[in-house]
Parts: structure tokens; C-alpha cells; sequence
């Protein structure tokens, strides 16, 4: 090939990097673009990592003296910068494009928890990415080959992964754009088959629930939108409710899990601050850059605090109490499920969670 296979790989980086930076508000968004060569073809490629924000399948080849350049991505990055990447590398060469944006339609998750998978096979354990809970606007990006898993990106987090076609009510972009920026309601209590922190329509002082039909809008009863910001003192109640109340007691630690009774520890601090409407990304090194950083001696009630097992970015995540303490969602064995520690304890587990706290960070409203 005419050209510097890591230096196309590096301009790919810094491109889907920066629209991904400005389109989330998140910092030092990390892209690794991939690249392998099969017989005489290039592929370009995102690493496992990225896939949970972007697509990207690129095709560098050769037909008829001509290299030509195919495939498909997501995010919206414009064509006319992936195309001056390569014609700034082909100086020489005649090359030709067959490019398109990667996306199928929109929809709305139409069950009360639907599972997100990393590979469109109906299995948990490491397979399961996140769920997504009922009224959650999706974008449809591709299909496998019999239609009966559709790959996703959830619009509150911007999560991208595989989900069952039944789980997802297809829908006409305008009523799609009328669901997503119309006034929502984010349950802090379970309501007949619907998790707390499902979303709602809410319009004039009352809640519904999706439909592509506004006639056939369910009512749901007794729900209230507090129209002022949340407080810390609203997070730390939330978080807290998960210890007191003999319904919310049982959660348990999983992997992937982000619907009560099971979630995972980004999950559990997702859930809480989206019951308090506060929409954050759903991993915690994700959280981490969307956050404010704040050293640990400038710590205030509802500061998310980090952890990492290797060093290199957060991989578990808390919420701040004061005084030391902070409430997650543990997965260490016996410790498994909603927990409250605290920094410099004197037990074997806080004093291995000390060991591996990475940093903290503050989430402005």
C-alpha cells in the first residue's frame, strides 16, 4: 500500500477523539484505531474498547488500477475528513470512495429492562454490556443476519451494543425526536412494571409512557417532577434508599447490570443521579472524564470517587458521603452489592480499596 498505516491509524484516532470529546462533554476521550492486512487489503478498524461508542469499518483496496476506499462509521464524523485523510496520503495514486454513515432508523426500548450485549448472542457474563430500561430513545445502527439482534446506541448515555429486535418499538424520526427532547420524568420509585429509573413523558404536570400513537399514551399515576436542580443532599438520599428499603436491599453486584435488583458499580451511581435527573455516561472511566476533577482533600458530599486495578483508568467507582465514607455497588465476593466504606478503614477491603483509589471528580449540574 501507498501509504503509512499507522500514521492513517493515528489521523482516525485524533478525528472520531474530537468529535466524540465535543458531542459527550467528556475529556481525553481515548481512540484506538486499528488496522490488519488481509491478502493485499487494509481494514481499519476500532479496538474492543472503543466499540462501546463508535463504529468503524474501513477497506483499503486495489480494483482495476485504482485503490479504492469502502466501508461505513458512527458517530457522525464528516465523509469529506475521512476522505482528505486519504487523498493527502494517495498523492500519487488515483483513488475512489464508497463511504456511508452507519444508520438504520430510531426507536424506543418497549420492555421495563432490556439486556445490551457485546456480541448479538443472548448471553450474559462478559457478553452483557449494560441494559437499558423502558422509554429510552435508541438509534438503530446495523442488524445481524437474521434481524433478530439490532446494534444500538442508547441516546441518554451514548452506549453502543446489541439488543433484541423484540425489545425495541421502531419509530418515525419525527416521532423518535418528539419523544427524545420532549420534558422527561426519570422514576424514583418502581410503578407497576416499571424500574425506577425508567423514563416518562411528562407534559402539563402529567406522565406517560411511550407510544408512536398519542392516543394510546398510558397515564401512569401519582408521579411528581421536582422542577428544582438536584441538591447533593437529594444524590446521598437516593443512594442511601438502597440500604433502607427492604425492596432495594437485595441488589446484588453484576456485571452489566444497571436495572435494580442487579447492577454494577457504575450502574448503581448511573441510576442514582439519573433518579435525581442527571444523565451520566455509563462506565466509570466514562464518568470519570465527564466529571469535574477534584483532589481527594477537596472531597464534598455527592464527588464521585474512582478506583483502578491497573492504573491506567478508573474501573470501579462510588459516591462520596462525607467524612470519609463513600456508597458503591462492590463486587468483591462477600462484599458483593450496595456498601458503605470509608477511606483509611481498618478493614482488609477498605484498605484494599485504598490501595487502588485513582481519583475523584464532581459533576456540575
Amino acid at each position: 500500500m501507498p501509504f503509512a498505516l499507522e500514521k492513517v491509524s493515528k489521523k482516525l484516532e485524533k478525528i472520531f477523539s474530537e468529535h466524540l470529546q465535543k458531542r459527550t462533554n467528556r475529556r481525553s476521550i481515548l481512540v484506538v484505531i486499528e488496522h490488519k492486512i488481509v491478502k493485499e487489503d487494509v481494514f481499519f478498524f476500532p479496538s474492543k474498547r472503543n466499540e462501546r461508542e463508535m463504529i468503524l469499518s474501513l477497506k483499503v483496496c486495489k480494483e482495476e488500477g485504482m485503490y479504492k476506499v469502502q466501508g461505513k462509521w458512527f458517530p457522525r464524523v464528516p465523509e469529506e475528513d475521512i476522505q482528505s485523510l486519504f487523498m493527502e496520503e494517495f498523492t500519487e495514486e488515483e483513488v475512489s470512495f464508497d463511504l456511508q454513515h452507519s444508520l438504520e432508523g430510531y426507536g424506543i426500548v418497549n420492555v421495563p429492562c432490556a439486556d445490551i450485549y457485546v456480541n448479538p448472542i443472548a448471553e450474559q457474563g462478559d457478553n452483557l454490556a449494560s441494559q437499558l430500561l423502558y422509554g429510552v430513545p435508541v438509534i438503530i445502527l446495523e442488524s445481524n443476519q437474521d434481524r433478530s439482534f439490532l446494534r444500538i446506541r442508547g441516546e441518554q448515555d451514548g452506549y453502543i451494543g446489541w439488543i433484541s429486535s423484540q425489545n425495541i418499538e421502531k419509530a418515525p424520526k419525527n416521532i423518535w425526536e418528539q419523544w427524545r427532547y420532549s420534558p422527561k420524568v426519570y422514576l424514583q420509585e418502581q410503578i407497576e412494571s416499571f424500574f425506577p429509573g425508567t423514563t416518562l413523558l411528562f407534559v402539563q404536570e402529567e406522565c406517560f409512557s411511550f407510544s408512536s400513537q398519542e392516543g394510546n399514551r398510558k397515564k401512569i399515576q401519582n408521579i411528581s417532577k421536582n422542577s428544582s436542580p438536584a441538591t447533593p443532599e437529594d444524590i446521598l438520599r437516593t443512594a442511601k434508599k438502597f440500604l433502607e428499603r427492604e425492596d432495594w436491599k437485595k441488589t446484588t453486584y453484576l456485571w452489566g447490570g444497571a436495572c435494580i435488583p442487579k447492577l454494577d458499580c457504575s450502574g448503581f451511581v448511573q441510576m442514582v443521579f439519573r433518579m435525581n435527573n442527571i444523565l451520566l455516561p455509563r462506565d466509570s472511566d466514562q464518568q470519570c472524564q465527564f466529571s469535574i476533577p477534584v483532589s481527594k482533600d477537596q472531597l464534598q458530599k455527592g464527588d464521585l470517587v474512582f478506583f483502578s486495578k491497573h492504573g491506567r483508568h478508573p474501573t470501579h467507582v462510588g459516591i462520596y458521603l462525607g467524612d470519609g465514607y463513600y456508597i458503591h455497588c462492590s463486587p468483591a465476593g462477600e462484599h458483593s452489592g450496595i456498601k458503605i466504606n470509608r477511606f483509611h478503614g481498618e478493614s482488609d477491603y477498605e484498605k484494599s480499596l485504598d490501595q487502588i483509589y485513582f481519583a475523584s471528580g464532581r459533576i456540575l449540574k
